[in-house]
């Protein structure tokens, strides 16, 4: 229905029968829809009993890097210019811990998340993305998760995919 229409944005809850299952998981049709769209897809619990109007002042665009970096980066770009929201960008570095500590120099991280920083920030500007860039190590749901808490970001717009490419 949604192609059918020419929609530029899907927007459906998620389910489960308590809150707690609300809250760690979401039924199989949201996945499916997740996993096979093409454009946006805005899914939450419950909408109808938000209350207040939903205040989004900040969004967070999370990129990995891959083949669905640029339509996230534009797509956070458009909406961010349309409802006049301050943009951040987020990229998880990876994370190797002490396991490398013996094999890899310590001195390559700064270099690394430099040059990440630098091509996140290509990205963004390609994509016609104004925002603050940052490339933190970790595991990409916490560094997300505890950027977009920093941040104070309401929405978080993210991508699918895996990038193999570091550097």
């Amino acid at each position: 229905l949604a192609y059918a229409k020419d929609a530029d944005l899907i927007v459906m809850p998620t389910r489960g029968r308590s809150a707690l299952q609300r809250w760690l998981t979401i039924g199989s049709v949201t996945q499916r829809i997740l996993h096979d769209a093409e454009i946006p897809v805005l899914a939450g619990v419950d909408f109808s009993h938000a209350g207040v109007p939903l205040r989004l002042d900040h969004i967070l665009c999370a990129v990995d890097l891959g083949e669905k970096t640029h339509p996230v980066l534009a797509w956070g770009a458009g909406l961010s210019r349309d409802l006049g929201a301050q943009l951040s960008i987020v990229h998880a570095m990876p994370h190797l811990g002490e396991a490398a500590a013996d094999v890899v120099d310590p001195g390559w991280r700064p270099t690394l998340q430099s040059r990440l920083r630098d091509r996140v920030a290509t990205a963004a500007a390609a994509a016609g993305a104004e925002g603050e860039v940052i490339v933190e190590p970790g595991e990409p749901h916490s560094v997300v998760a505890a950027t977009a808490s920093r941040l104070g970001a309401r929405l978080v717009i993210i991508g699918r995919g895996v990038s193999d490419d570091l550097i």
